[in-house]
């Protein structure tokens, strides 16, 4: 036993030299350059001022059909605001169902563009000089968009806020318009010989995808629903950011707009 307690102090230190000579076994830790990190990239401030001082930001209406695997194919249209705002629809070629409807801020990274709902990815582009390619988050496929015009580039259209329009819609067969002023109230217009019918404004009733106005006279009642969705003309590449019903006697009139409030 003695000489058990002896050799006990020698393998105890021992012991001691072998673990401090011994490897540490930590975890390892791996940086890869994954789509979060290009979200915190471009979320970061500092970041997207760099890259604008360098950017000409693009501007109005793009669109894209994208292919689809069990129908037509997919409409893709993007609005571009000027304060890095956008607007996203999707819809189904010869649908009238949305698939995606979304609003958010964009990013520039590298050359490229993100479209960002909170931090989550919606889409990316690439941007090169007036050229938007879309590119498919998954396979990396790029696709040219093609530019809209924005019917508030048209300076008739843009003087209608200053008039005190609130909202300003227009269609075809027959030709007609409608216009909406909190003070002279809301205009019906048709083709010659049929004269304008008026009606008195009225406190619009609001839903998270129209706004709905109804009134009356004597004669007629009228309903007009505006739509929180893109539209067109149906003659051109004019885009409108919203859609118009107007309900009036035995008549359905639909047609394009805009919303100035």
């Amino acid at each position: 036993m003695k000489w058990c307690k002896k050799l006990l102090p020698f393998a105890v230190c021992l012991l001691a030299a072998c673990n401090n000579n011994a490897p540490a076994t930590t975890a390892a830790t791996t940086t890869d350059t994954t789509e979060t990190d290009t979200i915190n990239y471009a979320l970061n401030e500092d970041s997207v001022k760099m890259q604008m001082a360098n950017t000409t930001p693009p501007e109005g209406f793009y669109a894209v059909t994208l292919p689809c695997s069990n129908c037509k194919g997919i409409e893709h249209t993007v609005l571009f605001n000027r304060d890095l705002s956008y607007r996203l629809e999707e819809n189904v070629l010869g649908s009238e169902s949305l698939t995606t409807k979304v609003t958010g801020a964009w990013k520039p990274v590298n050359g490229d563009i993100w479209l960002y709902k909170d931090s989550s990815v919606q889409a990316r582009y690439t941007w090169n000089g007036d050229t938007l390619n879309y590119i498919d988050l998954k396979s990396g496929v790029r696709i040219p968009l093609r530019p809209l015009q924005n019917i508030l580039d048209n300076d008739v259209w843009k003087e209608k806020r200053n008039e005190g329009v609130v909202f300003f819609g227009t269609g075809t067969e027959p030709f007609w318009n409608i216009r909406m002023h909190k003070q002279q109230g809301i205009t019906l217009s048709f083709p010659e010989p049929e004269k304008p019918i008026r009606f008195k404004y009225t406190a619009p009733v609001a839903t998270p995808d129209s706004t709905v106005y109804q009134t009356g006279k004597d004669t007629a009642k009228l309903r007009v629903v505006i739509y929180n969705r893109f539209g067109n003309d149906g003659m051109s590449d004019a885009m409108y950011p919203n859609r118009v019903t107007v309900y009036y006697k035995n008549r359905i009139l639909q047609g394009s707009g805009v919303r100035y409030n």
